[in-house]
């Protein structure tokens, strides 16, 4: 089994090269998107389309590792409704999904004691049967490249019961949209790992981030981005309310308790663009310093130092670094653990014929 990696032009050159080499029984494995996952709502992973004739395992992520990583839920059925449709055309010998992950500072969970275990309901279920035939093949299906809501009520009743309210999956529902809200600016990445970053991570790869985004797209639009998200969980809220009647006690709870973390970690991600904003106006920034300490003690308090990563202190070293450097003091960087970086395009490019393959 080859695993897809490298991200520079040489790199994934010297990857087609040596998989067109290798013979008809080897199954190649490759993501469903680009980019190790970050953006769930990208196109098909071109790898697929550059293989042909090759046996080709698809892997997809159910747990969300950059989207929250169920702390925050993350239940993309649409996603993978659409995603697992676009392999039809190809290819493509089976599936499998990531369902936990063990790197981090929280310890490896597992998706089937929370609500992303949707992900893997629905995934199964569509990698099983897409759902596109029909009885008679001569007969347009008119609903053919349409969601199908059964995968959501399917799993909603066979996880909360019977009688289990649809107030659960409008809840649910609007998660994908809440985290990318959340975790990216205007769409672009905007964390680590869902986490807070780093200053050496913020420093090298988010700064140019929200400069170039706070530029192209204005304040005004990165600010309401963090406002809509807050005003989707308050909805989601009000639902898990609405469905109280149908839930057991336990069940209730937890969910009442999964979108009030996913407050605090919105509130959190605003006061990070907040500082980042107090950084280009430094008379902002004494209001944001004030708050990004307030919300580190409460969340602190509330949800424990553990929690999300050690977000509480996540959150005072980035706040305490971006007023340093808003203050012009020196920062040591240099002495934090290196960086894995999500793109590596500054790096010397890789010329195959200089590998003695066969095929270069």
């Amino acid at each position: 089994m080859v695993r897809e990696v490298g991200y520079t032009a040489g790199e994934k050159r010297v990857f087609f090269e040596a998989v067109r080499a290798l013979p008809p029984d080897i199954i190649i494995m490759v993501k469903d998107t680009m980019g190790n996952w970050c953006h769930f709502d990208a196109p098909v992973n071109p790898t697929l389309y550059t293989l042909p004739g090759k046996a080709v395992l698809v892997e997809c992520d159910l747990f969300g590792e950059h989207w929250g990583r169920q702390e925050i839920p993350t239940c993309r059925l649409r996603q993978i409704h659409r995603t697992v449709r676009s392999w039809l055309p190809l290819k493509v010998l089976g599936a499998t999904g990531r369902i936990m992950v063990h790197d981090g500072p929280d310890p490896a969970t597992h998706v089937f004691d929370t609500p992303n275990a949707a992900n893997v309901a629905a995934y199964c279920k569509l990698v099983r049967d897409p759902g596109l035939r029909t009885e008679n093949m001569e007969v347009w299906d008119v609903n053919g490249e349409a969601f199908d809501l059964r995968l959501w009520f399917d799993w909603l009743r066979d996880r909360y019961g019977e009688h289990a309210s649809p107030h659960v999956v409008s809840a649910l529902d609007r998660t994908p949209r809440v985290c990318r809200l959340v975790f990216y600016l205007g769409g672009a990445y905007f964390q680590e790992s869902s986490y807070l970053p780093t200053a050496a991570r913020f420093e090298r790869l988010l700064w140019p981030t929200f400069l170039r985004q706070a530029k192209s797209l204005g304040m005004d639009v990165l600010r309401w981005e963090k406002e809509e998200a807050l005003r989707l969980v308050r909805q989601s809220l009000r639902d898990i309310e609405l469905a109280r009647a149908t839930l057991q006690t336990d069940d209730y709870e937890n969910l009442i308790l999964l979108f009030e973390q996913g407050r605090d970690v919105i509130l959190t991600y605003r006061t990070l663009l907040r500082l980042c904003e107090g950084r280009l106006h430094p008379e902002l920034m004494g209001t944001a310093i004030r708050e990004a300490a307030e919300l580190a003690d409460r969340i602190q308090t509330v949800r424990g130092e553990s929690f999300f990563g050690r977000l509480p202190e996540r959150l005072r070293r980035l706040s305490q670094f971006l007023q340093d450097v808003t203050r012009g003091i020196p920062s040591e960087l240099e002495n934090e653990a290196p960086m894995v970086l999500e793109s590596r395009q500054d790096e010397e490019q890789i010329d195959i014929a200089d590998l003695g393959l066969p095929f270069a």
